[in-house]
C-alpha cells in the first residue's frame, strides 16, 4: 500500500508562491496549508499544489532562472487529493531544495519512472 508521495513544485527564490504563501527552503522543514479543503472537486486553492512524482503540466511550474524547485514528501493519510498530473495536499516535508536540473534527478533516484518534468 502506498503511504507517501513525492511532489515536484516550484516557488520564487525567496520561497514565496501564489497568494503569498512562503515555502520553507530548508530540507526537513514542514509546510502546511492554513486553509486546507479536502473537497476533491476543488481545483485551485485550499491546499498546497504540485506534480505527483514530477508528472504533469510543466507549465504549472516556474522556469525562471532563480526559481527554487522543491521535492516535497506528502503523507497521504494527512490529506491529499487530485489526479495523476496535479495534486493538492494539506502538508508536506521538504526533501530537496534545488533547481530545474537537480530536482528531476532526485525524483528519478527515488524511483519515479516515466515523463518527469524537466528530466
Amino acid at each position: 500500500m502506498i503511504t507517501r508521495l513525492l511532489v515536484l513544485r516550484t516557488c520564487a527564490a525567496d520561497g514565496t508562491s501564489r497568494d503569498g504563501f512562503r515555502w520553507p527552503l530548508t530540507e526537513g522543514a514542514t509546510a502546511e496549508c492554513p486553509n486546507w479543503d479536502a473537497d476533491p472537486q476543488r481545483d485551485c486553492g485550499g491546499g498546497l499544489h504540485g506534480l505527483p512524482w514530477g508528472y504533469g503540466d510543466g507549465g504549472l511550474l516556474s522556469w525562471a532562472d532563480d526559481a527554487r524547485w522543491l521535492i516535497v514528501e506528502v503523507d497521504l493519510a494527512a490529506g491529499c487529493v487530485g489526479s495523476a498530473d496535479k495534486c493538492r495536499f494539506r502538508r508536506g516535508t521538504v526533501r530537496h531544495v534545488g533547481d530545474r536540473y537537480t530536482a528531476p534527478r532526485v525524483l528519478a533516484a527515488e524511483g519515479a519512472t516515466g515523463p518527469i518534468v524537466g528530466h
